[in-house]
């Protein structure tokens, strides 16, 4: 899997390449992978900016789950089937969200 990297390291990869550093050098500097900082100096050539495009696959179910992690912290931990019937997702997409948030599966 490729690394993840936030627009600032982007963006200052793009402006030390800009100064005239070469991807070597780049890649000593910042210790990042020079496909890495290949791909996103390409990628800022051909477009212009280095921002993350949207990635393909079908969209989450539960599209704001910080939203869901706060109802759950606010309402007292109610159960599980009763966020399923208000979200109109199943029981079992909400306890895996809530167990990838950190909160502990209760039965």
């Amino acid at each position: 899997m490729a690394p993840n990297f936030n627009n600032e390291i982007k963006n200052r990869i793009v402006l030390l390449h800009e100064q005239g550093l070469n991807i070597s050098e780049i890649s000593r500097e910042l210790n990042i992978p020079r496909k890495a900082l290949r791909r996103w100096i390409t990628r800022h050539g051909a477009e212009g900016r280095v921002v993350q495009r949207p990635r393909p696959g079908r969209p989450l179910l539960l599209g704001d789950q910080r939203q869901l992690v706060v109802d759950f912290q606010k309402c007292g931990f109610q159960r599980a089937s009763q966020y399923a019937v208000d979200l109109n997702v199943s029981v079992e997409t909400i306890r895996r969200t809530l167990l990838n948030k950190g909160f502990p599966n209760r039965q």
